[in-house]
């Protein structure tokens, strides 16, 4: 009825309850009375304060006792079930009533972190504006995130490397000089994720490492230099908690202009779970202390990161690495082209990480060296050329071979040799 005279509704769509406080309880036999007041009018919403009172009729206490408190956000509907468009309210507007004013300013800032709460919990790309008042929620719906993502079925196989499996030709040049798969290594997409413009990538790694080890090296922004050869820098911008940290990471570019890299503002969280996996997640965030940079192009991603689970012997672990990027952003699109594309230059990263773990990273700082600046620079080289050779041929090679084009990043990611 609050919110439904003014406007001159049909009925009224109650859209969210909010902040609901319960103060005392109500018993058998109270007469319960509730108060609506409007705080503000937004464009097809509106919203009422409730505030729930009980009188002891039984006991002849004519005194109101205050017993909940709460905001419910309405939607005004007209004849034809669709919201109206309202006329917003304005301070000015709130008349002489003294306590008007602070509740239509409050009721914007309520709004505010209503939009942020939904945005946590959407499929929608787009970084998050970073709140103190929400950082739990933010970090748990980031953790979230990349575990969702990581049960999704719908997945194109794009590559099955065996533990000692011959590497494509391209592939063992970035691999040190090896020629052989160091784990089992298999990398898929999921195009069009969620129905929307993302692109996911998704690496399943076998190693040899237990769980804690891989968790140590893996949640460090700063250790990531050490097998990431795209990461041209990474730093913990602050620390939030045990568990939590805002950081900022800049990548070197395969296409486009060479000249700006991409770089994430993320909160990054993570957590041990009960069963012996560790999740590590990160998700793009707005945050003063990392403003967008002209020399760099400010990449986003949805939730992205690893699931580290025990292997069932339970000497090693079972890594998933999952990314859920705005592909327009990386200058790809959401095609089993591109999907190639992507994974190809994940690879050497992901050969890098298997080759530290296998020198014993997470133990401690000592023999883990990891990639030194030549190399580095000598497979960054490799990889533009070979990302360039591959857009370029793939354009005009369409012959099909077991459903897929062929060219060099079908060949490169299937296993095949040259």
């Amino acid at each position: 009825l609050a919110g439904g005279r003014p406007a001159g509704a049909v009925q009224v769509h109650i859209e969210a309850i909010d902040a609901l406080h319960f103060i005392s309880p109500s018993k058998t036999g109270d007469r319960i009375s509730l108060h609506g007041h409007v705080t503000r009018v937004f464009g097809t919403s509106m919203e009422v304060e409730i505030s729930v009172r009980a009188y002891d009729v039984a006991g002849g206490q004519e005194s109101a006792r205050h017993i909940n408190n709460g905001f419910l956000v309405v939607q005004v509907l007209g004849g034809d079930g669709q919201p109206l468009a309202l006329r917003p309210s304005r301070a000015d507007m709130t008349g002489d009533d003294p306590e008007s004013r602070p509740r239509h300013e409050a009721a914007a800032s309520r709004e505010a972190v209503r939009a942020l709460r939904r945005q946590m919990g959407s499929l929608q790309a787009g970084a998050m504006t970073w709140s103190e008042d929400l950082k739990e929620e933010m970090c748990i719906c980031n953790l979230w995130g990349v575990l969702r993502i990581s049960h999704v079925d719908e997945w194109h196989e794009l590559a099955a490397m065996p533990r000692g499996s011959p590497l494509p030709a391209p592939l063992a040049a970035l691999n040190a000089g090896s020629d052989v798969s160091p784990a089992d290594i298999a990398l898929s997409a999921n195009l069009c994720t969620w129905g929307l413009p993302l692109l996911s990538i998704r690496g399943c790694l076998s190693v040899d490492t237990p769980p804690p080890l891989v968790f140590e090296l893996l949640k460090s922004p700063e250790r990531r230099a050490a097998w990431d050869v795209l990461l041209k820098e990474g730093r913990l911008v602050r620390q939030i908690g045990p568990d939590n940290a805002i950081v900022h990471e800049v990548f070197e570019p395969l296409s486009g202009d060479l000249g700006r890299p991409h770089d994430y503002a993320l909160i990054s969280s993570w957590r041990c779970e009960s069963d012996g996996s560790y999740v590590i997640a990160s998700r793009s965030i707005v945050v003063e202390e990392v403003p967008p940079s002209p020399q760099y192009q400010r990449g986003e991603v949805l939730p992205s990161g690893w699931w580290i689970q025990p292997q069932t012997d339970g000497t090693g672990s079972e890594l998933t690495y999952v990314i859920q990027m705005r592909a327009e952003l990386l200058g790809v699109g959401t095609d089993i082209a591109s999907a190639r594309k992507v994974a190809f230059s994940l690879m050497p990263s992901l050969l890098g990480l298997v080759r530290l773990l296998q020198c014993g990273a997470g133990a401690g700082a000592e023999g883990q060296e990891g990639l030194g600046s030549d190399l580095r620079q000598d497979l960054l080289t490799k990889m533009r050329t070979l990302f360039h050779r591959g857009s370029s041929e793939t354009k005009k090679n369409e012959q099909v071979v077991e459903g897929a084009t062929t060219g060099p990043f079908v060949s490169l990611l299937s296993g095949s040799r040259g």
